[in-house]
């Protein structure tokens, strides 16, 4: 079993149809527009990826992260990070965004319950994409449990070095682009 490196188109259109089988399943309301998928380069800052909500949405937003690692140990250890999936949520359209997904203790006012669903969201992204590679015959990927920040990730995320280019995948919901998700992923076992 050897490594294999997945274009970033190709990654794109795979979290794309992850994404939205979680959005179908999850969902009341569907988004307003079809999806986008773009390819872009990585804006690195002292080895990690840079996160801020105002290249999104001109504006604050939610953001999760959810890390993955080949195995559980190597996720303990902090080593061979293979990728991350970042979710940003636009912060005008979270409540509602995320009680469509079935988190209906998100409450604006209450930053954490926010911060919270738009976490439990990333995970459910992040697994249904990992379900996806694995199907695909990639090797199941580790998931680490969700960061959550509000405009920035100021350290920055872990990604795998050897990539230079994500996958945005964008999605409008009530004719605003409510949801942006930066996937990366480096080379991994494929059957």
């Amino acid at each position: 079993m050897g490594k294999s490196e997945i274009e970033v188109e190709v990654l794109g259109k795979m979290f794309l149809e992850a994404a939205s089988e979680a959005i179908a399943q999850k969902s009341t309301t569907a988004p307003s527009s079809d999806p986008e998928v773009k390819v872009l380069d990585i804006l690195e800052y002292d080895g990690r990826m840079r996160i801020v909500s105002m290249e999104q949405f001109n504006g604050p937003a939610y953001i999760s992260v959810v890390n993955y690692f080949l195995s559980a140990r190597d996720m303990e250890k902090h080593v061979n990070c293979c990728g991350a999936l970042v979710v940003y949520v636009e912060s005008s359209m979270a409540e509602k965004l995320l009680k469509a997904l079935g988190h209906a203790d998100a409450n604006e006012e209450e930053e954490q319950t926010v911060l919270s669903a738009c976490g439990q969201v990333a995970t459910v992204f992040a697994e249904s994409f990992a379900n996806k590679l694995a199907g695909s015959g990639y090797q199941q990927l580790t998931l680490a449990e969700p960061k959550n920040y509000k405009n920035a990730v100021n350290d920055g995320v872990e990604y795998s070095k050897d990539q230079v280019e994500k996958a945005e995948v964008s999605f409008s919901f009530w004719k605003q682009r409510a949801l942006v998700m930066d996937v990366v992923i480096g080379a991994i076992p494929h059957t």
